[in-house]
């Protein structure tokens, strides 16, 4: 006899209406993840690092917190860890800071790498706002970039360079404490060419090893540049 099924009615019955109606939204959100990224992957094991491409960074060019253009060539060949956030989100966001922050702190005596924080809402996050950010959440390591630009570039970053998912949800479907905008929680490692080589869950439980593990391979790769 099987007792699971009629156990999973009786949960889902008994949750708050909003959570039920949550549900379908949150499980579409996890299979488009999962979808753009190919693989819902932590880290990538001992010398899987270097064998790997996920993809390419396309060519871009953004405006940083303190009003400087920032090009995908002044990147290149240096190992850099990308993530996306914007500074009115209330969820995810804070954390993935602190994150890349925590990243950065296990990386202090690496000169060689920089961290990139793109925003997936340009149009509200201009340099200022993205500069009040960093300094609200003390993000003041002279190797961490905010950019920002136009919004064409940035999700076309995400999804074609990354192959994260991002989208803006519909003010019709907004509800209260809903964020805004949808976006990844991964952190995307890139090597000294602009290939992607892995992806990182940076929040959650697992964060803090996934961030240790990420600053091991920022370190492998840099020791051992891939081809």
């Amino acid at each position: 006899m099987n007792c699971n099924k009629p156990r999973l009615h009786l949960v889902l019955w008994s949750l708050p209406p909003v959570l039920l109606l949550a549900l379908p939204v949150a499980y579409a959100w996890s299979r488009l993840q999962g979808d753009a990224t190919g693989q819902s992957l932590t880290s990538a094991s001992t010398g899987e690092v270097q064998q790997r491409i996920l993809g390419t960074v396309p060519e871009f060019e953004l405006t940083d917190r303190h009003g400087r253009t920032i090009r995908h060539s002044d990147l290149l060949g240096r190992v850099w860890v990308a993530d996306f956030i914007f500074t009115n989100c209330a969820g995810t966001c804070p954390v993935m800071t602190q994150r890349m922050g925590e990243l950065l702190a296990e990386l202090k005596d690496v000169d060689n790498v920089r961290v990139v924080s793109f925003s997936v809402d340009p149009e509200r996050d201009k340099p200022e706002t993205l500069d009040d950010y960093a300094n609200r959440h003390k993000a003041d390591d002279p190797r961490w970039h905010f950019l920002t630009g136009d919004r064409k570039t940035v999700y076309g970053l995400s999804r074609e360079g990354f192959r994260l998912a991002v989208g803006a949800v519909p003010p019709e479907e907004l509800r209260p404490g809903d964020e805004a905008i949808l976006h990844s929680d991964r952190f995307a490692l890139v090597d000294q060419r602009g290939r992607v080589r892995g992806l990182y869950r940076g929040i959650g439980p697992e964060g803090g090893d996934a961030i240790r593990r990420l600053a091991e391979d920022v370190r492998r790769l840099i020791s051992d540049p891939p081809p």
